[in-house]
């Protein structure tokens, strides 16, 4: 288990340390990159035995002995107090998924070097991934304490993405708010230190907890973005008063962030209050009218609506956004969404029978993942002419990539029997496939 653990972590911990508020970019390092080994300018001011040991023990290491070469590493950390060197026996120590023996020579570290903050990470970063969370409340005291008073909001609030993957929610949420209990009364800290707060409540599953955290978090700074980012995730019918954050953050900020009133929007359309939700679209775009997101919510509200000249207006706006920020892949959101924008568009073309209008749109969509979709809106198409037996072989003749593809094709033609009314038609394909 703790081979698994560290295999999943041994990305993050084969670089450098980098600040704590760059902690969510750090785990995204490739495994692959590590830091050099012993550098010249350290080997060249030491006494023949001690280069002998260190070249040594950098040829165990690399001929699979990576407990000998570890041992090797650490005694001379411990003898010249090198911070390179401590941190090269860490290494070693991960390279070989030796958890406990990483965890000793940072500790070793730490103790010849108590306010090397690299030390004092390391020895964090190695706990959180052994998921012995009740050891990490006084690294994450130091950790914090290390950092300037600058970057400190900023790395109280990554607090929470490295413990992500903690499986203990209740007890990681107990120690960061211990960790925290000194700045949250600070003027300069409480926004941030509240607002970590409430997500590590959330994630253990204490939503009235982590509302009171917001609220504080807002109390502490009516501008700050943190609290109403929580607020969001808790919005629900059954708390009332997370919406009351949202509305206050963006009644109260000049230029609130135009992916909080956005996320509300999405929230009221969850709710089925569509009006409220088209009014915040509308201020979005009035803020913001380059917020492509904003143009294909609104355009899909305004479909939905019947409103076909506003819903082709708004998707093709976004489709021009999207287009003109170039993305590079596919497979990223962006394009997913304009997948969207071009099978919406195909549907106003199709409900005013202009059905060569929707081919056409339907032919713009690149990415496979949304063929599916786009197949079956050119059955429709097909259906809507009198030709239905046409539009059910294209379903049929879409390929199988994935187990679950077959299903999904079943669905889709019961689907489009179902919106042409042909309901004994999708009762016989239904009790075909039950059978």
């Amino acid at each position: 288990m703790m081979k698994k653990i560290l295999g999943a972590f041994c990305g993050f911990w084969l670089v450098v340390p980098l600040s704590w508020a760059q902690l969510d970019v750090a785990q995204t390092s490739s495994p692959t990159t590590q830091t050099a080994p012993v550098t010249t300018s350290i080997v060249s001011a030491l006494d023949a035995e001690l280069f002998y040991r260190l070249l040594v023990g950098e040829i165990t290491a690399r001929d699979g002995d990576a407990g000998a070469g570890f041992a090797l590493m650490l005694d001379s950390a411990r003898k010249t107090n090198d911070a390179q060197l401590y941190q090269r026996a860490v290494e070693i120590a991960l390279q070989s998924r030796s958890g406990d023996a990483a965890l000793q020579a940072a500790l070793a570290w730490k103790q010849a070097q108590p306010n090397a903050q690299d030390a004092n990470r390391y020895v964090l970063q190695i706990l959180i991934a052994l998921n012995r969370i009740q050891d990490t409340l006084e690294p994450l005291k130091k950790e914090i304490e290390l950092t300037s008073a600058a970057e400190r909001p900023r790395a109280i609030s990554a607090i929470p993405r490295a413990y992500t993957r903690v499986g203990d929610k209740k007890l990681a949420a107990s120690i960061i708010e211990n960790a925290l209990s000194s700045y949250v009364t600070n003027p300069a800290t409480a926004a941030a230190a509240w607002t970590t707060i409430g997500r590590m409540r959330l994630a253990a599953g204490d939503a009235p907890g982590a509302l009171d955290a917001v609220q504080k978090g807002q109390g502490a700074d009516i501008k700050a973005e943190g609290p109403a980012l929580v607020a969001l995730e808790l919005f629900d019918p059954k708390q009332p008063a997370a919406e009351v954050v949202i509305k206050k953050y963006l009644s109260d900020n000049p230029k609130p962030m135009p992916e909080i009133r956005m996320g509300y929007a999405r929230g009221l359309l969850d709710a089925q209050r569509y009006g409220e939700a088209g009014t915040q679209l509308q201020t979005v775009i009035k803020d913001k009218p380059d917020y492509a997101p904003a143009w294909l919510v609104l355009g899909s509200l305004q479909l939905q609506d019947n409103q076909l000249a506003l819903a082709q207006s708004s998707l093709e706006r976004y489709a021009a956004l999207n287009l003109a920020a170039n993305v590079p892949s596919e497979e990223d959101e962006p394009n997913r969404g304009l997948a969207q924008a071009y099978l919406s568009l195909a549907q106003i073309a199709e409900k005013r029978k202009d059905f060569a209008g929707a081919e056409a749109w339907i032919n713009k969509i690149e990415n496979s993942s949304d063929m599916m979709q786009a197949q079956t809106r050119r059955a429709s198409i097909l259906a809507s002419r009198g030709q239905l037996a046409e539009g059910r072989q294209l379903i049929r003749s879409l390929p199988e990539r994935n187990p679950g593809d077959g299903r999904l094709k079943v669905l889709a033609e019961i689907g489009l029997l179902r919106d042409l009314k042909q309901y004994q038609l999708a009762y016989d394909l239904l009790g075909q496939t039950s059978a």
